[in-house]
C-alpha cells in the first residue's frame, strides 16, 4: 500500500461501486440525499486541506470521499438506464449499431433508437420468415448463411421500423431480473423486444455493399461498416474457419466463431488469444518501434518522440476501430500513461499504470467492474507483476560477458550458446508469464467458467509466437493487397497447426479441471495469492520468522480448500422444483437429491436456449442430469410412461396419486412432486366441468390458455397462482386483476425471479 498510494483511492471507490450496485433498489429513493451526503463529503475534504491536516483523519477523509464517488457514479448511472415503455405493443424505429448476431430463428441485433426515444439502445430478436422454414434441429447457430437467404440479413447502419413490446431491464423499483440483464445494461443496452415476421422491415439499402454513408451514423458505426469491409477481404482469400479466427484476432469480430472453436481454444487454456487485450497491442506497437521507432532515434530525439506520438495514436485509433473492447482500452490507457510518464522523465512504474488506468476507467464507466473482461485483464497484468519478480531467470541462461570471464578466470560464452540461452530465455520468460497470468486469473476463470484450463501453461509456448505472426501476417493481409493471395495459405496451415497443438493440451491429463467455487471460495483465494506473494518476496525489513512463515502458507492454502468443501456441501442437489422466467416458452424443473432432474418445457429447444446460461451457472455445479420432457406429455402420459421406463406410472386420477421426492408422477394437466400438487394448465381444457375443483398447491399458467381465471377455477382450487412468462399481455393483465379481486397470492414471473419450492 505503501509503494502504490494510489491503491488507496482505487480500493474505496471498488468499495463504493460495488456497494451502490448491491444496494441501488434501496439507494434510488434517497439519490438526492446521497448527492447531499457526497457534497458534505467533498467540503470537509477540501476543509481538510487547507487546514493542512495529515496522518489518519486525511486518510479517513480521502477513502470516505472516494466511496462515496463510487455510489454516487453507479447510482447516477443506473438511474439514467431506468426508462418506463408502454404495457402494449407500439412501433419503433432505430438504427443497426453493431453486428447481427443469428440465431436459429432470426436474427439478435442491437437497435440505436430514432423513435420514440432518440439514443436509447435496445437490443431487438427479429425473427425471419426464411428461416423458420428450415428445420432447427439441423441449423447451427453460427452456420453460414446460405446465398439465398442473404438478402434478410440486417446491416450495419440499416435503419429498422418494428411493431412488439418492449420490457425494461430495470424495473422501477430499480431491481434486474437475472444476470444476463446485468450483462445487457453493462453493453448500455436498456432494453429489449421480439418481433415476429410481419411486425418488422428494413428502411433503405445500407449494409457494407453500398459505397454512401448515411449522414445520421455516429463515428462508432462508419467504422464498424469499414471493419465488415475488410472482413469480406479475409471471407474472399480464406476458408470461414481461418477466416472466423483471423477476424477474432485482429477485428475482435467473433461472430463467426462457432461454439466448437470456442470451445477448443476455451479448454486450451488460449481463449486468450481470440480476444484483443495487451498482449495483441504490445505486439503492434512493438513492431511499430521496431521499424519506425529504431529509424527516427537515429535523426534525433524530437523525431523518436514524434514517432512514438503517431503510434499511440495509431493504437487509440486502432481500439477505436474494433469498437473499443475493454481489455483493450486499459491496455491502450496503461501504454499511453506510460509513454507520458516517460516523456516526463518520471518513471512511476507498471503497478501506478495500472491502477491509474483501472481508477480513470471506473469514473468513466463505473459498471466495468463487474465485467468479466475487465476482472480478467487487470488480474493478469497485476499477477505478472506480482508473480514474475519471484522467478529469475536460472544462471544456466545468462551468457558470461568479457569481464566477468576475467574475473572467475573461465571462458566467455560463445556466440551460438548465446544464440541458444537468448532463445531458452525467451522460452523461460513466455512460460513464467503464462504462469504468472494463470494464477492470478485462475480463481476469476473458475468462477465465472467453472474450470481451470491448466494445460494453457504449455500451450502458451507455441500459442504467443503463433500470435505474433497471426497478428503481423493478418495486418500485413488487410493493408497491403498484392500479398493477400501469398499469405492466405501460409495464414490458413499456422491456424491449422496452432490448433493441433490446442487440441493435444485441452484433453486427457492436461483436461481442464472442473472447478465451482462460490464467491466467497474466489475472494479468499485471490487474498490467498496475495499472502503467498508476501511469503515468497517479503521486503528485507519485514521478513517473517521460520514459524510465522508456515503459519501464513498454511492459512493459504486452507482456507480456500475449506471454503470450497462448503461450496460443496451447499451446492448438492436437493428435492426441489423450480418454474424459470424464460420467455416464449413455459418451464417446470422439478429436481431430487440423488441428482436426477426432470424438466417440462412447451418448447424444448427453445427451452434449452434460454437456459443454457442457468445451466451452466447452477446445474453444472450441483452435476444435475436434466432429463427434458415436452409439457405435451402432460395430455398423454400414459403413452409416456410406456415408452419411458425411468419414470414412475401413475393413474388416471390425480387424487390417487401417491406422492414421491424420487419421480414426478403425471396426470393430465398435473404433476405431482415433493408432496405438493401442480396443475399445469398450457393449453385449452375441455368444456366438461368437473363436479368439484381438484385442490392443488400451484396453478401455472402458460401461453396457450384464452380463457379468464373465473374458467380454470372451475377445475382447480389453488393455493398460489403463478403466470408464465410466456402468457400474453392481454391476459395476463387480466389475471392479475381477477386474481388481486380474489385475493388469490400471484406470483408473476415477467416482473420476478424464479418461482421455487423446496422439500424437506
Amino acid at each position: 500500500m505503501k509503494s502504490t498510494p494510489l491503491l488507496r483511492l482505487l480500493i474505496p471507490l471498488c468499495v463504493g461501486i460495488g456497494m451502490g450496485d448491491f444496494a441501488f433498489s434501496w439507494l434510488l429513493p434517497y439519490e438526492k440525499s446521497l448527492y447531499l451526503l457526497g457534497g458534505v463529503v467533498f467540503l470537509c475534504s477540501i476543509l481538510a486541506l487547507f487546514r493542512r491536516t495529515t496522518g489518519l483523519w486525511l486518510t479517513l477523509l480521502s477513502s470516505t470521499l472516494l466511496f462515496s464517488l463510487g455510489l454516487l457514479l453507479i447510482v447516477h448511472q443506473q438511474r439514467e438506464r431506468i426508462t418506463d415503455y408502454p404495457q402494449t405493443a407500439f412501433t419503433f424505429r432505430g438504427v443497426v449499431t453493431d453486428v447481427p448476431h443469428r440465431t436459429p430463428r432470426g436474427w439478435r441485433i442491437c437497435l440505436r433508437m430514432q423513435a420514440p426515444i432518440v439514443g436509447e439502445k435496445w437490443q431487438v430478436f427479429l425473427t425471419d420468415s426464411t428461416m423458420l422454414q428450415e428445420s432447427p434441429s439441423s441449423l447451427r447457430p453460427n452456420a453460414p448463411v446460405p446465398p439465398q437467404k442473404r438478402p434478410s440479413a440486417p446491416q450495419i447502419g440499416q435503419v429498422i421500423l418494428a411493431h412488439g413490446r418492449v420490457t425494461a431491464l430495470y424495473s422501477k423499483e430499480g431491481r434486474v431480473k437475472n444476470r444476463y440483464s446485468a450483462y445487457l445494461l453493462r453493453q448500455n443496452i436498456v432494453a429489449t423486444a421480439h418481433c415476429f415476421p410481419n411486425e418488422w422491415k428494413t428502411i433503405g439499402k445500407g449494409g457494407t455493399h453500398t459505397a454512401t454513408v448515411s449522414p445520421d451514423l455516429t463515428l462508432h458505426e462508419r467504422l464498424l461498416r469499414q471493419r465488415e469491409l475488410w472482413m469480406e477481404q479475409y471471407q474472399h482469400h480464406l476458408p470461414p474457419h481461418s477466416a472466423a479466427v483471423l477476424s477474432a484476432m485482429t477485428l475482435a469480430h467473433r461472430e463467426l466463431l462457432d461454439r466448437d472453436t470456442k470451445m477448443r481454444y476455451s479448454q486450451g487454456g488460449a481463449s486468450h488469444i481470440l480476444a484483443l487485450s495487451g498482449l495483441h497491442l504490445s505486439i503492434l506497437f512493438g513492431a511499430f518501434t521496431l521499424v519506425l521507432g529504431t529509424i527516427a532515434r537515429r535523426f534525433g530525439r524530437t523525431l523518436h518522440l514524434l514517432t512514438i506520438g503517431l503510434g499511440l495514436v495509431l493504437m487509440w485509433s486502432f481500439a477505436a476501430f474494433v469498437g473499443f473492447p475493454i481489455s483493450l482500452v486499459r491496455a491502450t490507457l496503461m501504454l499511453t500513461l506510460a509513454q507520458v510518464f516517460t516523456w516526463g522523465n518520471h518513471r512511476p512504474g507498471a503497478w501506478h499504470g495500472l491502477v491509474l488506468s483501472m481508477t480513470l476507467m471506473l469514473c468513466y464507466a463505473p459498471d466495468w467492474l463487474f465485467d468479466v473482461g475487465f476482472q480478467l485483464s487487470c488480474a493478469a497484468v497485476a499477477g505478472i507483476l506480482l508473480f514474475a519478480p519471484i522467478f529469475p531467470v536460472p544462471q544456466g541462461l545468462q551468457p558470461l560477458s568479457k569481464r566477468a570471464s576475467e574475473l572467475i578466470n573461465r571462458r566467455p560464452t560463445s556466440s551460438p550458446m548465446r544464440f541458444l540461452m537468448s532463445i531458452g530465455r525467451y522460452f523461460y520468460l513466455l512460460f513464467i508469464v503464462s504462469l504468472s497470468a494463470q494464477l492470478a486469473t485462475a480463481p476469476l476463470v473458475a468462477y465465472h467458467f467453472h474450470q481451470v484450463a491448466w494445460g494453457g501453461l504449455f500451450s502458451s509456448l507455441f500459442v504467443i509466437p503463433a500470435a505474433y505472426l497471426l497478428l503481423c501476417g493478418g495486418m500485413i493481409f488487410l493493408l497491403i493487397s498484392p500479398l493477400r493471395g501469398v499469405l492466405a495459405p501460409w495464414l490458413t496451415d499456422l491456424i491449422s497447426l496452432m490448433e493441433q497443438g490446442l487440441a493435444f493440451f485441452s484433453k486427457d491429463c492436461f483436461a481442464p479441471i472442473p472447478l465451482y467455487p462460490s464467491a466467497l471460495t474466489t475472494a479468499l483465494s485471490l487474498f490467498a495469492l496475495l499472502g503467498l506473494v508476501r511469503l515468497l518476496s517479503p521486503p528485507p525489513s519485514q521478513r517473517l520468522s521460520i514459524g510465522r512463515s508456515t503459519l501464513l502458507a498454511t492459512g493459504c492454502l486452507l482456507l480456500p480448500m475449506l471454503s470450497y468443501q462448503m461450496d460443496r456441501y451447499s451446492t448438492r442437489p436437493q428435492a426441489a422444483l423450480y418454474i424459470y422466467p424464460t420467455s416464449g416458452v413455459t418451464t417446470l424443473h422439478a429436481t431430487s437429491p440423488d441428482g436426477h432432474s426432470w424438466l417440462l418445457a412447451s418448447d424444448t429447444l427453445r427451452a434449452q436456449a434460454a437456459l443454457r446460461q442457468t445451466a451452466h451457472e447452477e446445474w453444472e455445479p450441483q452435476g444435475l442430469t436434466v432429463e427434458w420432457i415436452p409439457m405435451s406429455v402432460l395430455n398423454d402420459s400414459t403413452t409416456y410412461h410406456q415408452k419411458k421406463g425411468s419414470i414412475v406410472g401413475h393413474s388416471s386420477q390425480p387424487s390417487g396419486i401417491s406422492a414421491s421426492t424420487t419421480a414426478p408422477l403425471f396426470a393430465p394437466h398435473c404433476l405431482i412432486y415433493g408432496q405438493q400438487r401442480i396443475a399445469i394448465v398450457d393449453s385449452p381444457l375441455s368444456r366438461a366441468f368437473p363436479q368439484h375443483p381438484l385442490s392443488v398447491d400451484v396453478l401455472l399458467v402458460g401461453h396457450d390458455v384464452h380463457r379468464p381465471l373465473s374458467h380454470l377455477l372451475a377445475y382447480y382450487r389453488p393455493k398460489v397462482l403463478v403466470l408464465s412468462a410466456a402468457m400474453t399481455d392481454f391476459y395476463r393483465r387480466q389475471y392479475l386483476l381477477d386474481a388481486a379481486r380474489l385475493r388469490l397470492p400471484c406470483y408473476d414471473l415477467q416482473q420476478e425471479p424464479t418461482f421455487t419450492l423446496l422439500f424437506h
